[in-house]
C-alpha cells in the first residue's frame, strides 16, 4: 500500500480510536446526573457501564474471527454506524430501561471497531512502521480519556446529558463518513461454508464465559457473583477443550504454535489492566473525600497520567520498530508497579505533587507498555489473523478492567461494610486504598514476570 493510503488508514483508525475512549469517559461523567434525571438508584444506573462491557467482551473473539473470514472494513464502518445512530437514539429515549437498551447495542458497535481497528491499520502500513502507527492510535485512546471528562461536564453541567450523545452521534457520523470515503478497500473473502469455519460450538462457550465471568466480577462478593464467575470460569475450560479438538477452531492454533510469547503478550496485557485501570478510581475519592479538593480539581489532576500516556505513545511505539518490544514493555510494567508501591503508602498529608508526579510515572510506565505489547501481538499474526489476534488482545484488555474493578468492590465492601463512602472517615478510605494499591501493586510485578518470560522474535513466519 503507498504511504498517502497508508496515512489516510492511520488517521481513520485514529479518530475512531479517539471516539471510542471519548465515549465511554464522557459518559462516566454524565452518569449521576442521569441518575437524577431518572431518579434511579446507584444499583441501577451501573447496569449502564456493566451491559456494555459484558456486550463488548462477549462479542469480541467472534466478531475478530468474522472479519478475518469476510470484510474487515465492512465490519469497522459498521461499527462507526451503530456508535452514531444508536447514540442519538439514546439522547431522545425517555426511560433508564431504554438507555441501558441501547447501552447494549453500543456495546455491539464498539466490539466491531475493537476486534478490526488494529488489524486493519497492520494491515496497511509497512512492518517496520506498525510501532509508530500503532502508538498514534494507543495515544488516541488517552487523549480521548483526558478530554472526555472535560468535554462531557462542560456539556452535561450547561446543556445537560443528552447533548453528550448528540456529540458522540455528530463525531461518530462524521468518522463514519471519512471512513466510507477514504478507507481503503480490504479483500472480500467468500468462505465455501461460513458456518463451519466461524466453529459455533466454540464461539456459544466463550460468549457465555465471557458473559457469566464479567456479570460475576461485576457483582462480587455477592452469591450471585461468586456462581457467575465460577460458571465462567468453568465454561472457559470446557471452550479450552472444545477448541484443542475442533477442525476449524476460533483461535487459529499458529498463534500458540510459535512458542508462549502470544500468550504471555495477552496475559501481560490482562494484568497491566487490572493493576492500574482503576487507579484514577481510587484517587477521585482520595483527592475528594480526604484532601478535600473540589470535583473538578481532582479531574484536572487525574489527567496528568493519561496525558502522559499520549504523549509517550507515539515515541514508545516509533522506538518498537527498532527495539525489542518485550523489553520496552516490561520496562513499563516495571515503572508501574513502582508508582503502585508508592500509592500504596498513600495518606492523608502526602503532599499534591508527589501524587501528580507518581500518576506521571505511572503514565509514562503505561506509555511504555501499551504500544510495545500491541506491536509484539499483531507482529505474532499472519495476516489472516489480524483480527483475530487484535480481538484476542482486546478481550484480555476489557477483562482486566473489569477484574481491577472487581478488586475494589471486594475491598470496599470487606473495609466499609454497609458504610456510604461519603459517610466514611478518611482513616478508613486510606487504609482501603493503601490496601487496593497493594494488591495492584502485586499484579503488577507478577505481569513484569510474565512480560519478562518472552524471548526470541516477535513474528511468525508465513507459511510457504
Amino acid at each position: 500500500m503507498s504511504t498517502s493510503r497508508a496515512g489516510i488508514t492511520i488517521a481513520v483508525i485514529v479518530c475512531s480510536q479517539f471516539l471510542n475512549a471519548f465515549t465511554g469517559s464522557a459518559l462516566n461523567v454524565s452518569i449521576p446526573t442521569i441518575g437524577a434525571d431518572f431518579a434511579a438508584a446507584a444499583a441501577d444506573l451501573g447496569w449502564l457501564v456493566t451491559t456494555y462491557n459484558m456486550c463488548t467482551v462477549a462479542l469480541l473473539l467472534p466478531l475478530g474471527r468474522l472479519a478475518d473470514l469476510t470484510n474487515r472494513r465492512a465490519m469497522f464502518i459498521t461499527g462507526l454506524a451503530v456508535l452514531a445512530v444508536v447514540a442519538e437514539v439514546s439522547a431522545w429515549v425517555p426511560t433508564l430501561g431504554g438507555l441501558i437498551a441501547t447501552r447494549v447495542v453500543q456495546g455491539v458497535g464498539a466490539s466491531c471497531l475493537f476486534a478490526t481497528g488494529q488489524a486493519i491499520l497492520v494491515s496497511a502500513v509497512d512492518p517496520k512502521q506498525r510501532g509508530r502507527a500503532i502508538g498514534l492510535t494507543v495515544a488516541a485512546v488517552y487523549v480521548g480519556l483526558s478530554v472526555g471528562p472535560v468535554i462531557g461536564g462542560l456539556i452535561t453541567h450547561h446543556l445537560g446529558w443528552r447533548s453528550v450523545f448528540h456529540l458522540i452521534a455528530v463525531l461518530g457520523l462524521v468518522n463514519g463518513a471519512f471512513a466510507v470515503w477514504r478507507l481503503p478497500q480490504s479483500e472480500q473473502r467468500r468462505p465455501a461454508n461460513l458456518l463451519a469455519e466461524l466453529d459455533v460450538p466454540g464461539i456459544a462457550l466463550v460468549v457465555g464465559a465471557a458473559l457469566a465471568l464479567t456479570y460475576g466480577l461485576t457483582t462480587l462478593p455477592s452469591p450471585p457473583g461468586i456462581a457467575f464467575t465460577a460458571a465462567g470460569v468453568a465454561l472457559l475450560g470446557v471452550f479450552v477443550w472444545v477448541e484443542r479438538r475442533a477442525a476449524q477452531p476460533l483461535i487459529s492454533p499458529a498463534l500458540w504454535a510459535g512458542g508462549p510469547n502470544f500468550a504471555l503478550s495477552n496475559l501481560s496485557a490482562l494484568l497491566s489492566y487490572a493493576a492500574t485501570f482503576a487507579v484514577s478510581y481510587l484517587l477521585a475519592i482520595h483527592l475528594q473525600q480526604v484532601q478535600g479538593l473540589t470535583a473538578d480539581l481532582a479531574g484536572f489532576v487525574l489527567i496528568t497520567s493519561p496525558a502522559v500516556q499520549a504523549l509517550l505513545s507515539p515515541w514508545a511505539g516509533r522506538a518498537a520498530d527498532r527495539h525489542s518490544p518485550f523489553i520496552m514493555a516490561s520496562a513499563g510494567m516495571g515503572l508501574c508497579a513502582v508508582g503502585l508501591i508508592v500509592f500504596a503508602t498513600i495518606s492523608a498529608q502526602t503532599p499534591l505533587v508527589l501524587i501528580i508526579a507518581n500518576l506521571a510515572l505511572i503514565g509514562a510506565g503505561f506509555g511504555l507498555f501499551a504500544s510495545p505489547n500491541t506491536t509484539a501481538v499483531m507482529s505474532m499474526a499472519r495476516p489472516s489473523e489480524y483480527g483475530i489476534a487484535n480481538a484476542f488482545l482486546s478481550m484480555m484488555r476489557n477483562l482486566g478492567m473489569v477484574v481491577s474493578m472487581a478488586i475494589i468492590t471486594i475491598t470496599v465492601t470487606q473495609f466499609f461494610g454497609r458504610t456510604a463512602i461519603a459517610d466514611a472517615s478518611p482513616e478508613l478510605i486510606t487504609a482501603t486504598l493503601r490496601f487496593c494499591f497493594a494488591v495492584f501493586a502485586g499484579i503488577c510485578i507478577l505481569g513484569v514476570f510474565t512480560s519478562l518470560r518472552r524471548s526470541g522474535a516477535t513474528s511468525i513466519p508465513e507459511p510457504k
